[in-house]
């Protein structure tokens, strides 16, 4: 009803004029009080359509109230004007407190999932008490969970884009100068040792170069890591197994990695590593001197430095066998053995290294306490009281320059003017020396590397020092034990000392180790390089910064179905491992067991006939079987000679077939699911339709894979690995 209708218009006073005209007065009078009548409720619903409106109006408002104060619309607010961070952040802490702080499953889709990871990854990142912090009010995952998760990615040989991916996303807190780094690579030689990574379907311990993989077995691996210059933090980067690695291979690997590195925001400033003939060659071939001591990558110079470890090892090594001829003196170990009586620090074994304890492995302490300035000092004095002959100073002097050298490369560079002058008579040392084979007095000094060796990391080292250009900052101290970690031998040691001297781990020993050292670094956190460290405003700051766009926790769906869905081959049993396979009859022997397996699945009267026809079989499965179930079959009818030796027939077809195609699918990701494929359609004739022969495939796959494996490590085997079917 309009408002206008029902609101009174005229008055008592304005109608009394207009009834004069009526002449009855009673009639006058009633009408009169009709009309008041009439008015008064007019006013009466006038005034309750205002109530009601105002009623309404207020409904109206308590219900926008309700609304303005509920958690989903304080988040439609939060996601219009926050950034993806830090409406993240919210979020979680709305939902967490609208449950008073009880854990409550809320569902959450994979895309939320990823981006409470990073969330939680980058408050780590600034500091493991800020994770620790916002976790229990932000209802974030914990570091667990992140380990956990990342464990989760198949770290193959070669790059993997999710290490560089998860690094970058590290390195993006870290100062601008704790970004410079040096690279190194490392070499380990390996047994030849295959593993069938049964949950993953691969085998590991064939030669792999990135996604190329060959069928030969890995005799060496190589292991890259990176470690800052300026600040002390680390990481490894990428592992290759290897049967060989030739120039171009090296060249591309080097160069790859460098590349990737550079890309995800490194400053590569060196490269480091021992003296390998693969390195020696590497280094020739990039055109590496003492005064050109860097090769370039992308219009970069990379510095090249030698591991000042390997070369204070092969110094002493080429002291003890051959004379160093330097100006006009002779450097000569048997000065040292006319000391020994002398000395109480200096062992037997020291200056004679074919002497052997049970594990003696090699360090660097035992070569400075040979090149010491101590030891040099005691020759010294000895020498001037006569005990070691005026001839012996050259020797003398030798020890303690390379103690000097070495000290300068396993403390702190300053490039003071004792350093730079001892670095200088050094170079100059080396330039002049000669070492002369004493058995037939013919020069060697080509042949040795660690003289060249030592003259490219001298000149690297000021290379490095320049292209750092600490001149700003007069305190600038460069940390040059960085630059020589044995970091490989330090992974082994435990298993050195419980195994000997020889010890060479395997292929999957290798991988183990790596991966548990990788996991252990990325989640290192190291304060001194942080950007943002335990500052507050800072950290809300750089999680409004934050992108969440391209996460790392995401993986697209090629590599979804590499990295985390896989379809081994499930069978139930492992007991195919116990089994102690005859050279002979093997054949036999095998069906006898793969029928009894099967037996186990399903049986049935037409299962027992049809394995009691098996002449071929070894009968002691079946035997153990009937015994062990209270089988017992006294004829077989006639209707099942048919099928006789069958069974045997068809387990040697699967047998060439296997043999066949194993070098083909061997070296593949998904190697039991791709013989099954090739296999399966070799067809067995079974006169029970409950037979499953699936799980028959699935088991001769299982265990023929982990008995060629199996052989193949214990065998003595040539490069090629050779597979022969079963006997009869």
């Amino acid at each position: 009803m309009n408002k206008q209708i029902i609101r009174p218009i005229l008055n008592v006073q304005q109608l009394i004029p207009l009834l004069g005209g009526i002449v009855n007065q009673k009639m006058q009078s009633q009408l009169l009080q009709r009309i008041l009548q009439l008015l008064k409720l007019q006013q009466y619903i006038y005034c309750k359509k205002t109530i009601d409106d105002a009623n309404n109006l207020k409904n109206k408002l308590e219900n926008e109230l309700l609304k303005l104060g509920t958690v989903e619309h304080c988040l439609q607010l939060c996601e219009q004007h926050l950034s993806p961070s830090l409406f993240m952040l919210a979020k979680n802490n709305m939902l967490h407190n609208a449950h008073n702080g009880k854990k409550v499953i809320i569902k959450q889709d994979l895309k939320e999932k990823y981006v409470k990871k990073q969330l939680a990854l980058t408050l780590y990142f600034f500091g493991p008490e800020v994770l620790h912090f916002f976790k229990k009010s932000f209802n974030l995952p914990s570091l667990e969970t992140l380990k956990k998760d990342l464990h989760r990615y198949d770290m193959k040989p070669g790059l993997n884009d999710f290490v560089f991916n998860f690094i970058k996303f590290k390195i993006s807190n870290l100062k601008v100068k704790a970004l410079d780094c040096v690279l190194y690579a490392d070499q380990i030689s390996i047994k030849k040792h295959l593993f069938y990574n049964i949950s993953k379907d691969h085998i590991i311990g064939f030669n792999q170069l990135n996604s190329h993989k060959t069928y030969e077995k890995a005799t060496q691996a190589l292991v890259f890591m990176i470690r800052g210059i300026n600040f002390k933090w680390k990481q490894e980067i990428a592992y290759y197994l290897l049967s060989s690695c030739t120039i171009n291979d090296l060249v591309s690997i080097v160069f790859s990695i460098i590349r990737k590195l550079q890309n995800i925001g490194l400053n590569v400033k060196a490269f480091v590593s021992d003296q390998p003939k693969e390195f020696i060659t590497f280094s020739e071939v990039m055109n590496v001197s003492s005064n050109e001591p860097y090769f370039v990558v992308d219009d970069q110079r990379i510095i090249y430095i030698f591991n000042p470890h390997t070369l204070l090892r092969t110094s002493l090594d080429i002291f003890f066998k051959y004379s160093l001829h330097v100006n006009d003196g002779v450097v000569e170990k048997k000065y040292l053995d006319m000391y020994y009586n002398y000395i109480s620090k200096l062992k037997y074994k020291h200056i004679h290294p074919d002497y052997q304890e049970p594990f003696d492995e090699i360090k660097v302490g035992l070569e400075t306490q040979v090149f010491s300035t101590n030891l040099a000092a005691r020759m010294s004095l000895a020498m001037n009281n006569g005990n070691l002959p005026k001839s012996s100073e050259p020797t003398i002097n030798f020890i303690n320059d390379m103690h000097k050298l070495f000290d300068i490369f396993n403390k702190s560079y300053k490039n003071i003017t004792p350093q730079k002058d001892h670095l200088s008579k050094m170079t100059e040392l080396f330039e002049n020396m000669k070492v002369i084979n004493n058995s037939d007095n013919s020069d060697i000094t080509y042949n040795v590397k660690f003289i060249n060796g030592w003259m490219v990391s001298i000149s690297g080292l000021n290379m490095l020092w320049e292209t750092l250009k600490p001149t700003i900052n007069k305190e600038y101290v460069l940390c040059t034990h960085w630059l020589n970690k044995d970091f490989l031998d330090s992974l082994f040691d435990k298993e050195k000392k419980q195994n000997s001297k020889e010890f060479n781990p395997t292929s999957i020993q290798l991988v183990k180790i790596y991966k548990k050292l990788f996991y252990q670094d990325y989640f290192q956190y190291y304060s001194s390089a942080a950007k943002v460290a335990g500052d507050l405003d800072q950290i809300i700051i750089k999680i409004n910064e934050q992108p969440l766009s391209n996460n790392i926790f995401h993986v697209t769906s090629h590599q979804q179905q590499n990295v985390f869905k896989f379809s081994p081959i499930v069978i139930g049993t492992v007991d195919y491992r116990q089994l102690n396979i005859p050279e002979r009859n093997s054949l036999p022997y095998v069906c006898g067991y793969l029928m009894s397996k099967c037996l186990e699945k399903h049986v049935c009267e037409i299962c027992i006939n049809y394995a009691y026809c098996q002449k071929s079989l070894d009968q002691s499965f079946l035997l153990e079987f009937f015994k062990l179930h209270s089988y017992s079959v006294n004829s077989t009818p006639s209707k099942f000679s048919t099928y006789s030796d069958n069974f045997q027939d068809y387990i040697m077809e699967l047998e060439y077939n296997f043999v066949l195609s194993f070098p083909t699918y061997s070296i593949k990701d998904n190697v039991g699911t791709r013989l099954k494929d090739f296999l399966c359609n070799r067809r067995l004739k079974h006169p029970c339709n409950l037979f499953d022969k699936t799980f028959l495939l699935n088991l001769y796959l299982r265990f023929r894979i982990f008995t060629t494996v199996r052989f193949s490590n214990k065998a003595k085997m040539t490069k090629e690995l050779k597979l022969a079917v079963f006997t009869l």
